[in-house]
């Protein structure tokens, strides 16, 4: 995939290639895992998604940044959020354990300096809060200090994108971008970040 589509596409024919895969291991994406290895890895309020992420990190993204050297992931993106997040609601527990748990952070490191994703452990000098903010956008960044503003009632809860909504779907059965489906959605500048943050290789602070 390398050698036969990106190298003679890339910087040419396009400035970017996306690939849309799952996130398990399989011959398809070890190949775009090798022709492009950057990611951002979009997480829905399921049970099952962190336990997807830490599958991805141990079957995927330790091994191959052990036999590889550099995959980076860009980003880190809730996803599809439709409830409260000042209950104990599912997008809650989703959007909290991304920007407080360890574990998770231990997952974006898996396998750089022997980080092994089931142990919780970082590389020595590296804190939970700087992998975090390194790996979470910023409309999508809730400390530890914003959470417990938000339960005590100092602050409101935040609205995080990105949220559900119709117009996406709308917009996939008309075959057209959302920029051009709905030009004002609310979402877009959300979306745009993404675009810069693919743009400048990471999350930049």
């Amino acid at each position: 995939m390398k050698n036969e589509f990106v190298d003679p596409l890339l910087g040419e024919t396009y400035d970017y290639i996306l690939f849309d895969l799952p996130g398990s291991r399989n011959k398809l994406t070890n190949n775009a895992v090798v022709a492009a290895p950057n990611a951002i890895l979009p997480l829905m309020p399921v049970p099952e998604a962190l336990n997807g992420l830490r599958e991805t990190a141990t079957k995927l993204v330790a091994p191959i940044r052990q036999q590889l050297g550099a995959f980076d992931i860009l980003a880190t993106v809730p996803n599809d959020l439709s409830r409260r997040v000042d209950q104990n609601t599912k997008d809650r527990r989703l959007l909290e354990s991304m920007n407080t748990d360890e574990h998770f952070a231990s997952y974006l490191m898996a396998g750089y300096d022997g980080v092994d994703p089931d142990s919780g452990d970082l590389p020595e000098g590296t804190t939970v809060e700087e992998v975090l903010d390194a790996h979470i956008p910023p409309f999508a960044r809730v400390t530890a200090a914003d959470w417990e503003a938000i339960d005590t009632g100092e602050r409101a809860a935040p609205k995080v994108p990105i949220r559900h909504s119709a117009a996406f779907g709308d917009a996939y059965e008309e075959r057209q971008p959302l920029t051009a489906y709905d030009p004002e959605h609310p979402q877009l500048d959300h979306f745009e970040t993404l675009a810069v943050i693919v743009e400048q290789g990471g999350i930049q602070a």
